[in-house]
Order: structure tokens, then sequence, then C-alpha cells
């Protein structure tokens, strides 16, 4: 267990290296027009993959099957 300054410390540390990261993303991956999620990848209408029914309803009601198993 570490002392409470030692805590305060760690916990600083984290919280800056998270901020750190997040701003990485944040120039690197593109976000969902309708969510806002960022993802590594958009579909053809610039959407996450999320399946809910306003994505559904933004594709025009297209739905697409998950990609088989690759060997």
């Amino acid at each position: 267990m570490l002392d409470i300054r030692r805590q305060e410390h760690v916990r600083r540390e984290r919280e800056a290296e998270f901020a750190r990261i997040d701003q990485m993303h944040a120039a690197i991956y593109p976000v969902c027009a309708l969510c806002g999620q960022r993802t590594i990848r958009l579909d053809t209408f610039g959407l996450c993959s999320k399946n809910t029914e306003t994505h559904k309803a933004r594709r025009g009601g297209l739905t697409f099957a998950p990609a088989g198993r690759r060997r």
C-alpha cells in the first residue's frame, strides 16, 4: 500500500498520461458523424460500427453482416 503522498503522485501521473493518449487519438482517429465516437474505421456512410436504430436509419435501413472467420 502506498502512502497518501505517493498515491496522489501516481494518480496525477496516470491522469497526465491518459490525457496525452487522448490527444494522440484525437489527431489520428476519425469521428462518427452521428454519435461522435472515435473509431479506427468509418463505414461508407461516415458512421461507426454501432447497430442502433439511429445508425440503421442514417444508413437507410442497410445492415452489414459481420465478417466471417478469416484464416
